[in-house]
């Protein structure tokens, strides 16, 4: 019982006390932040791998809207080619 009662004992039982709180909170914190740094990481992942598949989207919209353009006008060319031809044909058995 005189071992409890000695007050260097007890500074030192509290200081070993704080000791382990300490050291209990800094692995807290520790493995807090670094998941917390993990899901903002895979947060910025996501809205990179987001933005990279609506700028895909984009530029396959966008050259799918060049081809419809080019098959448009190239059927109206050829339409017109034919009216053309149709045009010439009938104007001499007209004469």
């Amino acid at each position: 019982m005189t071992t409890f009662q000695d007050t260097e004992i007890i500074k030192l039982g509290l200081l070993a006390g704080a000791f382990i709180v300490g050291v209990a909170v800094c692995i807290y914190v520790a493995l807090k932040e670094t998941a917390d740094l993990n899901r903002r990481r895979l947060a910025k992942k996501k809205l990179y791998e987001d933005a990279v598949y609506q700028e895909l989207l984009r530029k396959k919209e966008q050259h799918e809207r060049r081809i419809a353009e080019f098959e448009a006008r190239e059927l109206a060319e050829q339409e017109r080619e034919n009216q053309e031809r149709l045009g010439m044909r009938q104007s001499p058995s007209q004469g």
